[in-house]
């Protein structure tokens, strides 16, 4: 297990865990952990249970949340900025060993959010996590050489299969996360797995990418997968992407892939799922915590041979005007309507009213066309074409367009981020353009540099300008705005700075999108000469 540069052994692994021991200060708190490698995780849950505390893994390590929820200082261990003890993997220590009672048991803690997005603590014993990655290690039947992944240990599902599964199974992994295919799938061997998620697949690379080793699997969880992401990817590798429908509390339930199955979700063999009297997912597993069943949330509908398809949240009902409203159900209607591939509908608080609110992702006729027509004017188009097949009370009252729907580190939709896409400032707004122009993917504006905008706050006092890097935001703010669209990535190419801009002048933007490419051309000028240019994507 390690990067290219080094391979980090078991031995490596429990010499840092003994290390770790004997830096921590002594308490029986839990041992709250946060690391970017996975070695590192390893040996610190390690040290835990060497020193009989509960392992906590976080899911992220910013200051307010490890103060959210009770990771002090002195109880975190990894690489945080904030972490009071580093955990360190030294080129020394291949032979080393550890005295662990092997009767204890050990049980991890983790993080979870769901819709809500408010943090929650599950806690799920060691041998659980075990017979999960057993299982899998059974299921691929030796297919597989290497692990490579986009998804963080922190999470369960990032555990088990970049951490655990390797270990039983005594294959290498990398260490870390590969942000970009290139590092995926730089290992070179035949039985490559990748643990994935949409988040990352939805954002495949180009035709014209190629490798020196293509994927034996690829998997994917944390939310659906659209079918023609799915599809791009099997084009792409010739392999189609495994999902793996489950939760932290459940473990594994089911998989899928799309070619073959559609919307059908198959149960893995060793867990059984039945429908409730509201027609909920129930679930019973070896990879529960306690024995029984958990109710999952989800409404389904059942096949004779077993299979389901999901039908929505149960959680998902609110009320309005007295009249119950399943938001699966608007956005079921919203994605039927042309021109709409994506939409999430969640209630927002609008001058002290909760109001229906929709997120919707364009195809590119309809981004088009809301370059055309702007964000009001294209909302009111489609609730109109909407009345037909929802009532009033149904219909978005609050639009917002964007490239993408955002989803946390699990890939899920949180009612915490669609909400902030309603209470962030517009950048149209805040610029207030003297003139705007859009033709297709090209707009022209201009803006006077008002000393108000808060980008010069804090840049020179004595001579405030506009920084380079707000010049890039704002390219960027303004494409998601006009058309919807955003560039592949936030990689800056071509770029060029001709002069400075300060307060009170006059400024000229030029936009230009690709949308096949997913690359956006931006150019900043004054008085027709050139303030800066570049390319994103």
């Amino acid at each position: 297990m390690g990067p290219e540069s080094a391979v980090i052994t078991a031995g490596n692994i429990r010499a840092a865990a003994r290390q770790l021991v004997q830096d921590l200060p002594a308490s029986d708190e839990p041992l709250y952990l946060y690391t970017d490698s996975a070695a590192e995780l390893c040996a610190g849950i390690l040290a835990a249970q060497l020193s009989g505390r509960m392992p906590v893994l976080l899911p992220q390590a910013g200051a307010a949340y490890c103060d959210h929820v009770g990771a002090e200082r002195q109880l975190l261990a990894g690489n945080a900025a904030h972490a009071g003890t580093e955990i360190r993997i030294g080129a020394s220590g291949h032979d080393a060993t550890l005295d662990i009672n092997p009767s204890t048991t050990a049980t991890l803690t983790f993080f979870t959010s769901g819709s809500s997005g408010e943090a929650k603590r599950i806690e799920k014993p060691m041998h659980v996590i075990d017979a999960e990655a057993e299982f899998w290690r059974d299921w691929f039947d030796g297919a597989i050489a290497h692990v490579t992944g986009s998804v963080s240990h922190q999470h369960i599902y990032g555990l088990i299969f970049r951490v655990v599964l390797p270990v039983i199974s005594g294959i290498p992994s990398s260490d870390r996360l590969a942000l970009s295919w290139e590092a995926l799938l730089a290992p070179e061997t035949n039985g490559l797995l990748v643990v994935s998620s949409p988040a990352h697949l939805t954002r495949p690379p180009s035709a014209r990418f190629s490798s020196q080793a293509s994927p034996a699997w690829i998997l994917s969880s944390g939310g659906p997968l659209p079918e023609a992401d799915a599809d791009t990817i099997n084009s792409l590798f010739g392999a189609s992407p495994l999902e793996i429908l489950g939760s932290t509390e459940t473990g594994g339930v089911a998989t899928r892939q799309r070619h073959k199955d559609g919307e059908w979700w198959t149960p893995l063999p060793v867990v059984q799922t039945i429908a409730g009297s509201e027609q909920e997912l129930l679930v019973s597993s070896p990879f529960l915590s306690d024995p029984g069943s958990v109710r999952m949330g989800d409404r389904v509908e059942l096949s004779s041979d077993g299979r389901f398809c999901l039908a929505g949240r149960l959680d998902r009902i609110v009320k309005i005007e007295g009249k119950r409203i399943a938001l699966p159900r608007v956005e079921t209607i919203l994605k039927q309507h042309a021109g709409i591939i994506d939409a999430a509908v969640v209630m927002t608080d609008h001058k002290g009213q909760s109001q229906l609110s929709a997120v919707v992702t364009l195809d590119e006729n309809a981004k088009k066309q809301l370059g055309k027509l702007g964000r009001f004017r294209m909302a009111r188009s489609i609730s109109a074409s909407l009345s037909n097949a929802l009532e009033p009370a149904e219909r978005p009252r609050r639009w917002r367009f964007v490239s993408d729907i955002p989803v946390n580190a699990q890939s899920k939709r949180t009612q915490s981020s669609l909400e902030a896409l309603f209470t962030a400032p517009d950048m149209l707004e805040l610029l207030a353009p003297d003139t705007f122009d859009v033709d297709g993917f090209t707009a022209e504006l201009s803006f006077i540099a008002r000393p108000d905008l808060p980008w010069f706050q804090g840049h020179f006092s004595e001579m405030p300008v506009l920084p380079g890097l707000a010049q890039v935001h704002i390219a960027v703010r303004l494409a998601e705005e006009i058309w919807a669209a955003g560039p592949a990535s936030m990689n800056v190419n071509r770029l060029k700075f001709h002069r400075l801009v300060t307060p009170d002048e006059n400024v000229s933007v030029k936009l230009s999108f690709r949308p096949e490419a997913k690359k956006l051309e931006f150019a900043f000028s004054h008085c027709n000469a050139r303030v800066s240019t570049g390319l994103v994507g």
